[in-house]
């Protein structure tokens, strides 16, 4: 397994408030990624790309409402980790989506209340076309998450290499609470 390198910050030219965004988000509490694989879980594990994440709390999509109940109702057990969280917090900070300071901090406050953060510590395990895309797979693949939630064609392709560790890889249309019961047993 290679080490995994946190290059975010640097890839992205941030205002100094994004910086301090991104710094506090690399400051948080994290347990490691292959301790989740390795416990006993009362609900399933899911990973979600930021596209999903987006569609949960932005744009409230009507195709991933069966995932954002199932994750309400604490019946999925989400997990992400720094880099991804960055991730989304830099494409909130873009001004096509027209968000003050503030909107920003609730939405991203919204997610962290939902989300174990995870520190990976493997990287291309699992390769994508767009290698901004391997951190979803490969800490799907570290955590053994029951689930990996993407719209990304090249993700959805990448990711029928996770199906061997018990991962559905899947679009969030295609979720529904009927593959919970299953997931556990």
């Amino acid at each position: 397994m290679q080490k995994k390198t946190d290059n975010t910050t640097s890839v992205y030219a941030a205002s100094p408030r994004l910086s301090a965004v991104l710094a506090r988000l690399d400051d948080l509490s994290a347990i490691p990624a292959a301790d989740l694989a390795n416990h006993p879980r009362e609900v399933p594990l899911a990973v979600l790309d930021s596209n999903v994440v987006f569609d949960v709390w932005y744009w409230n999509d009507k195709d991933a409402q069966a995932l954002k109940t199932a994750i309400l109702e604490k019946r999925l057990r989400l997990v992400s980790t720094p880099s991804c969280l960055k991730e989304f917090a830099v494409v909130l900070d873009r001004p096509q989506f027209k968000l003050s300071e503030s909107e920003q901090d609730r939405l991203l406050e919204n997610v962290l209340s939902h989300v174990t953060v995870a520190r990976s510590s493997v990287e291309g395990m699992v390769r994508c076309r767009d290698t901004d895309d391997e951190k979803f797979l490969n800490l799907a693949f570290e955590t053994r998450a029951d689930f990996l939630f993407t719209k990304d064609k090249t993700v959805l392709r990448a990711g029928r290499r996770l199906v061997s560790l018990g991962t559905k890889t899947m679009k969030p249309a295609e979720f529904n609470g009927l593959h919970l019961a299953s997931e556990l047993s």
